[in-house]
């Protein structure tokens, strides 16, 4: 075998390899978890903002639009962590009801 054919076929491989490395690598991020941090698609799937009732001492409920309080949706943001820390603080209520998605059970946590 000559050096030619040998280093030619080296070519061959390394061209092909990445151009596999082309279609494997966006595949794999493609099935991956979303939003995933540092990706092409980190802003493209959004996670959904929880929704959440303020009850009030006579024990109506009133829900609460978390669209108008974080105006700037973020992927890396854990939106129930942030209503319940500190959403008792914003209004005044008696508890705070928070339900991380649809079919998700509705979490109390009890105002101070």
């Amino acid at each position: 075998m000559s050096g030619s054919s040998l280093r030619r076929r080296f070519l061959v491989a390394a061209v092909f390899a990445f151009l596999a490395a082309q279609v494997v690598v966006p595949a794999v991020a493609l099935f991956g978890p979303r939003p995933a941090r540092f990706s092409w698609h980190m802003y493209s799937a959004l996670p959904p903002v929880p929704e959440a009732w303020t009850v009030a001492a006579d024990g109506t409920r009133e829900q609460v639009d978390l669209g108008r309080i974080f105006a700037v949706q973020r992927a890396e943001i854990d939106y129930a962590a942030v209503v319940r820390a500190g959403l008792c603080t914003v209004v005044d209520a008696r508890a705070v009801e928070i339900r991380q998605s649809a079919d998700a059970p509705v979490e109390t946590i009890t105002c101070p």
